[in-house]
């Protein structure tokens, strides 16, 4: 476990690595106690990172950096909290 996010909805979202390769998935769990993939890769292939405050206030979006679009660079990504669904804010070189 790398990092853990309380949103306003009582869900508890955490980055997570298998086996040191430091390719952090994000996986939520539910105010009902299911565990889901929030935003991951096929073969743990992408990074994502998040700070402690990535929760929006109405806990509906969180904010993230991904080297999804580019594994060489970081950009800033908002994810919806139910459905995982992700949109570049930031792209660049970096």
């Amino acid at each position: 476990m790398h990092s853990l996010c309380w949103t306003s909805a009582g869900d508890l979202v955490g980055a997570v690595d298998r086996g040191g390769t430091e390719l952090f998935q994000m996986y939520v769990t539910r105010s009902d106690e299911r565990v889901e993939p929030l935003a991951t890769s096929a073969g743990d292939a992408v990074q994502h990172l998040m700070s402690w405050n990535a929760a929006s206030p109405n806990g509906r979006t969180l904010a993230l950096s991904s080297n999804a679009r580019q594994r060489t660079d970081m950009d800033i990504v908002l994810v919806d909290a139910r459905t995982g669904a992700q949109r570049a804010l930031l792209t660049a070189p970096a």
